[in-house]
Protein backbone atom coordinates (compact mmCIF):
# COMPACT_ATOMS: atom_id res chain seq x y z
CA UNK A 1 0.00 0.00 0.00
CA UNK A 2 2.43 2.50 0.48
CA UNK A 3 4.30 1.89 -2.37
CA UNK A 4 0.55 2.68 -4.63
CA UNK A 5 0.46 5.73 -2.76
CA UNK A 6 4.10 7.21 -2.89
CA UNK A 7 4.88 5.51 -6.23
CA UNK A 8 7.76 4.15 -4.62
CA UNK A 9 10.09 2.22 -6.72
CA UNK A 10 11.65 -1.12 -5.17
CA UNK A 11 14.91 -2.91 -6.20
CA UNK A 12 16.37 -6.18 -5.21
CA UNK A 13 18.83 -7.36 -5.00
CA UNK A 14 19.00 -11.64 -4.86
CA UNK A 15 21.67 -12.96 -3.11
CA UNK A 16 20.02 -16.37 -2.31
CA UNK A 17 17.73 -19.15 -3.48
CA UNK A 18 16.11 -19.04 -0.21
CA UNK A 19 17.15 -17.38 3.69
CA UNK A 20 20.24 -19.94 4.58
CA UNK A 21 18.88 -22.20 7.59
CA UNK A 22 15.70 -20.87 8.09
CA UNK A 23 13.71 -23.10 9.96
CA UNK A 24 10.42 -22.12 7.87
CA UNK A 25 11.07 -22.18 4.26
CA UNK A 26 6.89 -22.10 3.17
CA UNK A 27 7.01 -18.34 5.21
CA UNK A 28 10.54 -17.40 3.11
CA UNK A 29 8.70 -18.64 0.02
CA UNK A 30 5.73 -16.49 1.05
CA UNK A 31 8.01 -13.55 1.39
CA UNK A 32 9.71 -13.88 -1.51
CA UNK A 33 6.38 -13.96 -3.80
CA UNK A 34 5.18 -10.97 -2.36
CA UNK A 35 8.44 -9.22 -2.93
CA UNK A 36 8.90 -10.30 -6.78
CA UNK A 37 5.43 -9.07 -7.20
CA UNK A 38 5.62 -5.64 -5.49
CA UNK A 39 9.43 -5.55 -7.29
CA UNK A 40 10.32 -2.95 -10.10
CA UNK A 41 13.67 -4.42 -11.14
CA UNK A 42 15.36 -7.65 -9.87
CA UNK A 43 18.96 -7.37 -9.73
CA UNK A 44 21.07 -10.94 -9.97
CA UNK A 45 24.85 -11.46 -9.92
CA UNK A 46 25.20 -14.32 -11.53
CA UNK A 47 23.84 -14.91 -15.63
CA UNK A 48 23.00 -18.08 -15.10
CA UNK A 49 20.38 -16.76 -12.30
CA UNK A 50 18.57 -14.57 -14.80
CA UNK A 51 15.20 -16.98 -14.59
CA UNK A 52 12.76 -14.25 -14.17
CA UNK A 53 11.11 -11.87 -16.51
CA UNK A 54 11.78 -8.73 -18.47
CA UNK A 55 12.84 -7.14 -14.77
CA UNK A 56 15.86 -8.98 -14.08
CA UNK A 57 19.21 -7.76 -14.83
CA UNK A 58 22.45 -8.86 -14.37
CA UNK A 59 25.56 -6.98 -12.34
CA UNK A 60 28.42 -8.76 -11.12
CA UNK A 61 29.02 -8.96 -7.49
CA UNK A 62 31.60 -6.23 -6.95
CA UNK A 63 35.37 -6.86 -6.04
CA UNK A 64 36.58 -6.67 -2.67
CA UNK A 65 40.16 -5.62 -4.18
CA UNK A 66 42.63 -3.48 -1.50
CA UNK A 67 38.82 -3.13 0.98
CA UNK A 68 40.45 -4.31 3.64
CA UNK A 69 43.95 -3.54 2.91
CA UNK A 70 46.75 -4.52 0.43
CA UNK A 71 47.02 -8.39 -0.46
CA UNK A 72 50.64 -9.18 2.18
CA UNK A 73 52.76 -11.85 2.02
CA UNK A 74 52.15 -15.24 3.43
CA UNK A 75 52.19 -14.55 7.27
CA UNK A 76 54.33 -17.83 8.46
CA UNK A 77 53.98 -16.77 11.93
CA UNK A 78 50.21 -17.11 11.86
CA UNK A 79 50.29 -20.26 10.26
CA UNK A 80 52.38 -21.92 12.62
CA UNK A 81 50.73 -20.34 15.70
CA UNK A 82 47.14 -22.50 14.45
CA UNK A 83 49.57 -25.47 14.36
CA UNK A 84 50.10 -26.02 10.62
CA UNK A 85 53.31 -26.47 9.00
CA UNK A 86 55.49 -24.38 6.35
CA UNK A 87 54.10 -27.16 3.86
CA UNK A 88 50.84 -27.69 4.22
CA UNK A 89 48.48 -27.25 1.78
CA UNK A 90 45.69 -24.78 3.51
CA UNK A 91 42.39 -24.56 2.86
CA UNK A 92 40.35 -21.89 3.89
CA UNK A 93 36.42 -21.64 4.84
CA UNK A 94 36.15 -18.30 5.82
CA UNK A 95 33.38 -15.56 7.63
CA UNK A 96 30.04 -16.75 9.71
CA UNK A 97 30.48 -20.81 10.66
CA UNK A 98 27.12 -21.72 9.81
CA UNK A 99 24.70 -25.34 8.86
CA UNK A 100 24.69 -23.84 5.23
CA UNK A 101 28.07 -23.93 4.23
CA UNK A 102 28.52 -27.70 4.35
CA UNK A 103 31.83 -27.74 6.25
CA UNK A 104 31.58 -31.40 7.48
CA UNK A 105 31.52 -32.39 3.47
CA UNK A 106 34.91 -30.47 3.26
CA UNK A 107 35.91 -32.49 6.39
CA UNK A 108 35.47 -35.80 5.05
CA UNK A 109 37.35 -34.85 2.10
CA UNK A 110 39.93 -33.50 3.77
CA UNK A 111 40.23 -36.07 6.22
CA UNK A 112 41.30 -38.64 3.62
CA UNK A 113 44.68 -36.40 2.82
CA UNK A 114 47.88 -36.58 4.45
CA UNK A 115 49.27 -32.93 3.71
CA UNK A 116 45.98 -30.94 2.88
CA UNK A 117 44.59 -29.18 6.12
CA UNK A 118 41.63 -27.32 6.61
CA UNK A 119 41.27 -24.04 8.96
CA UNK A 120 37.28 -22.85 9.35
CA UNK A 121 37.73 -19.72 10.50
CA UNK A 122 34.77 -16.88 11.75
CA UNK A 123 31.70 -16.51 14.04
CA UNK A 124 29.23 -19.26 14.01
CA UNK A 125 26.82 -20.49 17.37
CA UNK A 126 28.70 -22.39 19.96
CA UNK A 127 25.92 -24.91 20.17
CA UNK A 128 26.83 -25.87 16.37
CA UNK A 129 30.65 -24.76 16.04
CA UNK A 130 31.22 -27.74 18.85
CA UNK A 131 29.37 -30.57 16.39
CA UNK A 132 32.48 -29.74 14.35
CA UNK A 133 34.82 -32.41 14.06
CA UNK A 134 38.27 -31.23 14.54
CA UNK A 135 41.67 -33.25 14.19
CA UNK A 136 45.05 -33.06 13.13
CA UNK A 137 43.59 -32.09 9.57
CA UNK A 138 41.19 -29.52 10.60
CA UNK A 139 41.61 -26.42 13.23
CA UNK A 140 38.31 -24.40 14.15
CA UNK A 141 38.40 -20.63 14.73
CA UNK A 142 35.19 -19.25 16.60
CA UNK A 143 35.95 -15.95 16.28
CA UNK A 144 35.18 -12.88 14.95
CA UNK A 145 38.22 -11.75 12.54
CA UNK A 146 38.86 -7.93 12.17
CA UNK A 147 39.01 -6.11 8.91
CA UNK A 148 42.94 -5.23 9.48
CA UNK A 149 43.54 -9.10 10.06
CA UNK A 150 41.81 -10.31 7.30
CA UNK A 151 44.78 -9.92 4.96
CA UNK A 152 46.97 -12.08 7.27
CA UNK A 153 44.22 -14.93 7.25
CA UNK A 154 43.85 -14.53 3.55
CA UNK A 155 47.59 -14.89 2.75
CA UNK A 156 48.01 -18.09 4.77
CA UNK A 157 45.34 -19.74 2.21
CA UNK A 158 46.76 -22.25 -0.55
CA UNK A 159 42.57 -22.04 -1.85
CA UNK A 160 39.39 -20.78 -0.22
CA UNK A 161 36.95 -23.34 -0.12
CA UNK A 162 33.23 -23.67 -0.41
CA UNK A 163 31.02 -26.31 -0.43
CA UNK A 164 27.29 -24.49 0.22
CA UNK A 165 23.87 -25.69 0.43
CA UNK A 166 21.05 -25.36 -2.11
CA UNK A 167 20.06 -21.89 -0.48
CA UNK A 168 23.22 -20.57 -1.87
CA UNK A 169 23.50 -17.84 -5.08
CA UNK A 170 26.21 -15.86 -4.74
CA UNK A 171 29.55 -16.46 -2.62
CA UNK A 172 30.43 -12.67 -1.26
CA UNK A 173 33.79 -14.78 0.77
CA UNK A 174 34.19 -16.32 -2.79
CA UNK A 175 34.69 -12.69 -4.27
CA UNK A 176 37.06 -11.78 -1.82
CA UNK A 177 39.50 -14.74 -2.27
CA UNK A 178 39.40 -13.83 -5.97
CA UNK A 179 39.50 -10.18 -5.16
CA UNK A 180 43.05 -11.13 -2.97
CA UNK A 181 44.84 -13.68 -4.94
CA UNK A 182 43.17 -16.68 -3.64
CA UNK A 183 41.84 -19.49 -5.64
CA UNK A 184 39.18 -21.07 -4.71
CA UNK A 185 37.61 -24.75 -4.58
CA UNK A 186 33.56 -24.28 -5.06
CA UNK A 187 30.48 -26.42 -5.48
CA UNK A 188 29.24 -25.71 -8.80
CA UNK A 189 26.25 -22.76 -7.37
CA UNK A 190 25.80 -20.02 -9.56
CA UNK A 191 28.59 -17.82 -8.35
CA UNK A 192 30.59 -20.63 -10.04
CA UNK A 193 30.27 -19.31 -13.39
CA UNK A 194 33.15 -17.16 -13.00
CA UNK A 195 35.63 -19.95 -11.61
CA UNK A 196 37.83 -21.52 -14.40
CA UNK A 197 41.65 -23.27 -14.75
CA UNK A 198 42.60 -19.98 -14.36
CA UNK A 199 41.52 -19.46 -10.47
CA UNK A 200 40.10 -23.14 -9.31
CA UNK A 201 38.01 -25.36 -9.61
CA UNK A 202 34.61 -26.20 -9.79
CA UNK A 203 32.86 -29.66 -8.36
CA UNK A 204 29.61 -30.81 -8.25
CA UNK A 205 29.68 -33.53 -5.34
CA UNK A 206 31.97 -35.63 -2.80
CA UNK A 207 33.98 -37.53 -5.29
CA UNK A 208 34.66 -34.81 -7.93
CA UNK A 209 36.26 -32.51 -4.62
CA UNK A 210 38.21 -36.23 -3.56
CA UNK A 211 39.37 -35.92 -7.00
CA UNK A 212 40.59 -32.05 -6.91
CA UNK A 213 42.61 -32.91 -3.28
CA UNK A 214 44.00 -35.62 -4.67
CA UNK A 215 45.16 -33.38 -8.02
CA UNK A 216 46.65 -31.22 -5.56
CA UNK A 217 48.33 -33.26 -3.55
CA UNK A 218 50.40 -34.75 -6.65
CA UNK A 219 51.11 -31.72 -8.65
CA UNK A 220 51.64 -28.44 -6.30
CA UNK A 221 53.40 -26.41 -9.64
CA UNK A 222 49.88 -25.34 -10.52
CA UNK A 223 49.87 -21.64 -11.22
CA UNK A 224 46.38 -19.33 -11.03
CA UNK A 225 45.41 -15.47 -11.94
CA UNK A 226 42.84 -15.75 -9.82
CA UNK A 227 42.64 -11.22 -9.22
CA UNK A 228 41.37 -10.62 -13.12
CA UNK A 229 38.91 -12.93 -12.85
CA UNK A 230 36.88 -9.80 -10.88
CA UNK A 231 39.72 -6.82 -11.37
CA UNK A 232 36.87 -5.27 -14.05
CA UNK A 233 34.34 -5.73 -11.24
CA UNK A 234 34.80 -2.14 -9.55
CA UNK A 235 33.08 0.10 -7.51
CA UNK A 236 32.70 2.69 -10.79
CA UNK A 237 31.48 -0.46 -13.26
CA UNK A 238 28.88 -1.06 -11.01
CA UNK A 239 27.68 1.92 -9.65
CA UNK A 240 27.56 3.22 -13.66
CA UNK A 241 25.20 0.00 -14.13
CA UNK A 242 23.12 0.88 -11.17
CA UNK A 243 22.49 4.35 -11.89
CA UNK A 244 21.05 2.77 -15.57
CA UNK A 245 18.50 0.60 -13.94
CA UNK A 246 17.61 3.48 -11.17
CA UNK A 247 17.82 6.26 -14.41
CA UNK A 248 15.09 4.35 -15.88
CA UNK A 249 12.27 4.54 -13.80
CA UNK A 250 12.40 8.34 -14.54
Amino acid sequence: YLKIFYDIKVVWTVHNFSAHDYPHPWIDKFGRSILFKVTDAIIVQQKSSIIFDKKCYFIPHINYTDVYGPKISRDYALKRSLGFHDTDIIFLSFGAIAPYKRNEKIIEAVEESDNVKLLIVGKGEDKYVQTIKTSKNVVVCNKFISNEDIPKYLSIADFSIFYYDESEMTSGGLILSLSYGIPVIVRNIPAAEIVDKNCGYVFKDDIELKKIIKTLENDKSKQFNTINSVIHNNPEFISINLRKIYESFN
